[in-house]
């Protein structure tokens, strides 16, 4: 047998070949159709490992040979020039999941059912479009973990891994001072728990997000942005865009 048994018509990816009696021979190599060779490397008796040439997209045929010569029964490979997921927004969240990310690429098939891979854990994917992907992040522990798009075989996304970081909650617990000017302007510190090293910003009311001034990992100070009115306003803090700590 072959693993994965789809791979992407622009080659460099590994293959593992699977079977018996494999010997470690320098001659060893894997034809693809029948005018292209890799060299195989073994791993133990029962597999070797190759890289994918560049190919032409459909079904394909991968034999093994120890000498060059002689070769294998043939096992079919499908080359697909299809769905690839290249990018993920947000790419970070909390350890308790519920983040909602978007990832983006090309060719999603919405009759296809398809799953987010955050390291070992799977949630359900919802296709929007040809290129873009809607899934929750699952709970997890603190971390950057890879993420791929996967079919109902479990078979990857084909361009690259994407990363995700969990991180700890952000916490809001005040501000100061707790009141300001309706045109805006005013130093406002916000103090709280587990504030990121950079990219923390201020909501007020669900309106206008500033970028905070990061001062240590429980303060962070931000312009106060104007109000069309005067009167209390909510204040949020994020770390990705997406999840909001309320005060």
């Amino acid at each position: 047998s072959v693993s994965p048994t789809r791979v992407s018509d622009r080659g460099g990816e590994p293959i593992t070949l699977i079977g018996a009696n494999f010997v470690d021979d320098p001659r060893s190599v894997c034809e693809f159709g029948a005018e292209m060779q890799t060299v195989a490397h073994w791993i133990d008796s029962r597999s070797v490992v190759c890289m994918t040439p560049k190919m032409g997209a459909g079904r394909l045929s991968v034999g093994f040979s120890s000498d060059g010569l002689i070769f294998t029964d043939v096992i079919r490979l499908h080359v697909d020039d299809g769905w690839n997921a290249d990018r993920i927004w947000p790419s970070l969240g909390g350890l308790n999941g519920g983040t909602k990310v978007l990832i983006t690429g090309s060719d999603f098939d919405a009759s296809v059912q398809m799953r987010c891979k955050f390291g070992p854990l799977y949630v359900v994917a919802q296709v929007a479009s040809s290129s873009k992907v809607t899934c929750t992040t699952p709970a997890n522990a603190a971390g950057e973990v890879s993420v791929q798009l996967v079919n109902s075989m479990m078979e990857s996304s084909l361009k690259r891994d994407l990363r995700f970081v969990f991180t700890e909650e952000v916490q809001l617990l005040g501000v100061s001072p707790t009141r300001g000017p309706v045109r805006g302007g005013s130093l406002l510190q916000v103090s709280g728990l587990n504030f990121l090293p950079s990219g923390m910003r201020v909501s007020f009311s669900n309106d206008v997000l500033v970028n905070a001034k990061i001062v240590s990992s429980t303060l962070l100070q931000c312009t106060t942005s104007p109000m069309i009115r005067a009167g209390e306003s909510s204040v949020e803090v994020t770390s990705n865009g997406v999840d909001f700590s309320l005060s």
